[in-house]
């Protein structure tokens, strides 16, 4: 994400982590969201709460609610390949 704000304004409590995986870390298709997804968050739970009980992807790819054409990646902890961990 992108945001026009001087470093010394950052959240005390804001942390950046880079995180680097294998290609063959499995990822969720991307949810087919309705039209107003951004205003009802009931629907993108039910997304979330599949996402995780399924387990079967590690991450989940979404669209940023704050910048149109970018995608955020959800991290499913509960998903067998966390022991990917350094």
């Amino acid at each position: 994400m992108h945001l026009e704000i001087d470093p010394e304004d950052f959240p005390s409590t804001l942390q950046l982590i880079r995180i680097e995986l294998p290609d063959s870390v499995p990822l969720a298709d991307s949810p087919i969201l309705p039209e107003h997804w951004k205003s009802g968050p009931q629907a993108t739970r039910i997304i979330g709460d599949h996402f995780l009980d399924e387990r079967s992807a590690l991450l989940l790819p979404v669209p940023s609610a704050i910048i149109p054409c970018t995608t955020n990646y959800l991290f499913n902890p509960a998903h067998f390949a966390t022991d990917l961990r350094a």
